[in-house]
């Protein structure tokens, strides 16, 4: 007996595969087997190639590769080893691979023919040797006869069935892959992106005690804050276009514009009757605040600087707001609630974007005080809901133009929160 026939009967008897045949029958597979040897990288069978052999691995291993249709892409779906088997769906069903294999590492391979092994069959010379030599008992034979055929075309049936079944499987398991590698693509993205943005934060934070500086002297802020912003939002959009996500993601977009600058201007009306309510009650009910007027009209400079300012500042102070506005938004709400919800992970993940990106805009105002911080984390969450729900940068800035500039310039909330009760 050669040494391919030893190691074949050897493993033939070890495989679960292989239970359950004779002796002869193991004999009759022997000359179909042929020893076949790859080397590491080699490609054994590539998926839509016609399947004729059925392989059993003697040693080595090699990976099972499904081609995804759309992408060309290709997923590992598992990983064989000796005495593990491959092709064997070829034994049921006459088609092609349904996915590539590729050797590991050296493998050694025992290849079945299949078309060999289908001319082994030899059930039905059997029947009709037994009516030849029983005639005395042909009724029983042939009822034995009629009776097996259904059962085992039952049995290819249902092996055919399952052999359907485990390629759609396949599908599946590749798609779940893909969806799999996709949201490990996006969140690595978006963890990078986020990255960046808060260090740009603290950078901005730590850029603020000029601002104090400008401040302490009754000169608006903006004047060193709408510079900082405008590097920050250069420096964010050139992020966001290295990032791989489109601007649209980010609130960067025209579609609807006219229904959420209309929405916009909506939620403006209960944010600016909250600001007057407040500033009412405390001149009404708080000591301290009996001498302020409910409408000041400071345009946001401090009344006892107002004669020492140059006229064209006053005049391009509030130009100089609504322009930066939307900048703020973009930070705000396109940079850092886009990213935060995309993510976070949650049932409540788009209320805890909201809230944690209004705290950390909230903090870049800390410079002017804890109350003006305070003022702007409030409306922040209004805007933080109307932007989830619009995810358009257009409906949140129309809104905080509005109600800023009504805040800031006629009711003159920087007046208030300088007062000490």
């Amino acid at each position: 007996m050669t040494e391919i026939s030893m190691e074949a009967i050897r493993l033939f008897q070890r495989s679960r595969f292989f239970r359950g045949l004779t002796e002869r029958q193991m004999r009759e597979l022997i000359p179909l087997v042929r020893k076949i040897q790859f080397d590491a990288g080699d490609y054994i069978v590539h998926e839509g190639d016609l399947a004729n052999d059925l392989f059993v691995i003697l040693e080595g291993e090699v990976d099972v590769i499904k081609k995804e249709p759309s992408s060309e892409q290709r997923h590992r779906l598992t990983k064989l080893t000796q005495e593990d088997i491959f092709g064997e769906m070829s034994l049921i069903e006459q088609g092609t691979h349904s996915a590539t294999v590729r050797a590991v590492k050296p493998t050694t391979l025992l290849a079945l023919s299949i078309n060999e092994a289908r001319m082994l069959s030899s059930e039905k010379s059997n029947y009709e040797r037994l009516r030849q030599k029983m005639r005395g008992i042909i009724e029983e034979i042939d009822f034995l006869s009629r009776e097996q055929p259904t059962y085992f075309k039952l049995s290819t049936n249902l092996a055919t069935e399952l052999s359907l079944r485990l390629r759609q499987a396949n599908e599946v398991t590749v798609d779940s892959l893909k969806g799999q590698l996709h949201e490990a693509r996006s969140r690595v993205a978006m963890g990078s992106f986020m990255i960046n943005v808060l260090t740009m934060l603290v950078l901005y934070v730590f850029s603020l005690k000029a601002i104090s500086t400008f401040g302490e002297e009754g000169l608006s802020t903006a004047i060193i804050s709408v510079p900082l912003i405008v590097l920050f939002a250069c420096g964010l959009i050139v992020m966001m276009k290295s990032h791989g996500y489109p601007l649209s993601f980010y609130g960067l977009t025209r579609k609807n514009w006219k229904r959420s600058a209309f929405e916009g201007v909506l939620i403006s009306i209960p944010l600016i009757a909250l600001c007057t309510l407040i500033k009412w009650f405390l001149i009404t009910f708080i000591e301290g605040f009996e001498g302020v007027r409910l409408f000041s009209f400071t345009l946001g400079i401090n009344s006892d600087y107002l004669g020492k300012v140059p006229l064209f500042v006053i005049v391009i102070l509030p130009l100089i707001y609504l322009l930066f506005t939307p900048l703020q938004e973009l930070i705000s709400r396109g940079a850092l609630q886009s990213s935060l919800e995309e993510f976070l992970v949650g049932a409540h993940k788009q209320w805890w974007a909201i809230l944690l990106s209004n705290l950390l805009f909230s903090v870049t105002h800390l410079h002017v005080s804890f109350e003006m911080a305070l003022a702007v984390f409030i409306p922040g969450l209004a805007w933080g809901w109307l932007y989830s729900r619009q995810r358009s940068l257009v409906g949140v800035s129309v809104s905080h133009m509005v109600v800023g500039s009504f805040a800031f310039y006629i009711l003159g909330v920087q007046g208030v929160l300088t007062v000490n009760p």
